[in-house]
């Protein structure tokens, strides 16, 4: 392929904006010709965004897939629990697909849609970005090179943060465990996929504890009312206030994820009738609000992972114990730091910064999208669904051993 690609997009949300942008800013990479979103107002304004012709917007996802015959590929990124209709129709009808992670919410799902990829000859790509973060990337060059020795064990974590958790765990999409997938899976898959692609062995247990314990109705301080904007007695001071987090100056995520509209009449109307204007202890959330995971990899290497809502800002951390030294780093601060064993001095490592989303993992994530466009035979993408099927499987083994409250044998599992 020497032309520009055409690509449609398939859920016109924040991430599938995202995508769009990154589209808009580098136009030699592919252009978006159709758009499809259950939201009219969605569909609307990607469409004037990336000048779609009205006979290119739709509201049904299979009716875009039977319609359209003259593109290359399809970027899905609607709800997760409709990620496998989409994704396996677009490859029973020929085209090539970006999917948005998670996969799906069982096993069973995950590997179908693998399946269908093979079934018809064309890749599907998984949006594990952080595997294309110079941060990561860098992470993972220096344990190939052994800089530090051979891994040991990792210890890594997720701050969701106060606000971002709110949002989306508590009043957003994402909230309720039986609509969707489990916070282990919803949120954390990347982090589940990056242990799995720095260590490079295959895991063999998992334990995992966790609990949604704060955003419940009995911790409910006294005089918060049902939703923020109903004469709370508390809502001014609140830091999960709904008129402190929609109603300020700053219009991006996650302002704009409640309205498509962001004038500040649009953004009341949302707070008072919608789910983002409740109070967090009023809520139907039932995803956890934190959780530990414990994993054991094939040549005796240990991984601990915690994720949790309790934090002011929303930051990765890991610490990777080598036999010669340990590295340590927190992905939102660009930097890495290896303290050797013997006498060599410390080493600072200054990460590359791209600009966007997931410190340029989404712009590095849609070069390669292009590049495997352009040469869908040989190219090998670096987060193809089928070395993304494992990291679901730990996540989704994770839940259930935090459930249970056993430890789960993958294999068996």
């Amino acid at each position: 392929m020497t032309q520009i690609p055409q690509v449609a997009l398939i859920g016109a949300g924040y991430r599938g904006n995202a995508y769009g942008d990154i589209a808009l800013k580098n136009p030699h990479l592919m252009k978006f010709v159709a758009v499809c979103d259950i939201k009219p107002d969605a569909v609307a304004a990607f469409a004037r965004k990336h000048g779609i012709a009205p006979e290119n917007c739709f509201s049904d996802s299979i009716t875009l897939l039977n319609t359209l015959k003259n593109i290359d590929a399809v970027v899905v990124a609607n709800l997760d629990k409709d990620h496998e209709t989409v994704a396996v129709a677009a490859l029973d009808r020929k085209f090539n697909v970006l999917l948005e992670k998670p996969m799906a919410s069982t096993v069973e799902a995950c590997q179908r849609m693998a399946e269908a990829s093979e079934r018809n000859q064309r890749f599907l790509m998984i949006c594990h970005v952080l595997r294309y973060t110079p941060f990561f990337a860098k992470i993972k060059e220096l344990i190939e090179n052994r800089t530090f020795g051979t891994v040991q064990s990792i210890r890594a974590s997720e701050n969701i943060g106060y606000y971002h958790h709110s949002h989306s765990y508590v009043r957003g999409n994402f909230r309720r465990l039986e609509d969707g997938s489990p916070l282990i899976l919803a949120k954390c898959s990347h982090d589940m996929d990056i242990l799995h692609w720095l260590t490079d062995e295959t895991p063999l247990r998992i334990s995992s504890f966790g609990s949604l314990k704060q955003f419940t109705p009995e911790n409910a301080p006294q005089g918060a009312a049902e939703r923020c904007l109903d004469g709370c007695l508390l809502e001014m001071t609140c830091p999960y206030s709904a008129r402190r987090i929609y109603l300020g100056d700053h219009t991006g995520w996650p302002v704009s994820m409640i309205s498509v509209d962001t004038s500040i009449e649009a953004r009341t109307k949302a707070i008072l009738s919608g789910p983002y204007g409740r109070c967090v202890y009023h809520s139907d959330n039932t995803v956890v609000d934190r959780q530990i995971v414990g994993i054991e990899f094939t040549n005796n290497i240990t991984a601990s992972f915690e994720v949790h809502a309790f934090n002011k800002r929303t930051e990765r951390h890991i610490h990777i114990g080598g036999s010669e030294g340990e590295l340590t780093g927190c992905f939102e601060d660009d930097s890495l730091v290896i303290k050797f064993f013997d006498d060599r001095p410390d080493v600072t490592i200054q990460i590359e910064t791209l600009a966007g989303d997931h410190m340029g993992g989404d712009l590095r994530l849609m070069e390669d999208f292009a590049a495997a466009l352009r040469a869908p035979l040989g190219h090998e993408i670096r987060t193809a669904a089928h070395k993304s099927v494992t990291s679901h499987l730990m996540a989704l083994a994770a839940e259930q051993a935090r459930v249970s409250r056993k430890v789960i044998e993958l294999q068996r599992f």
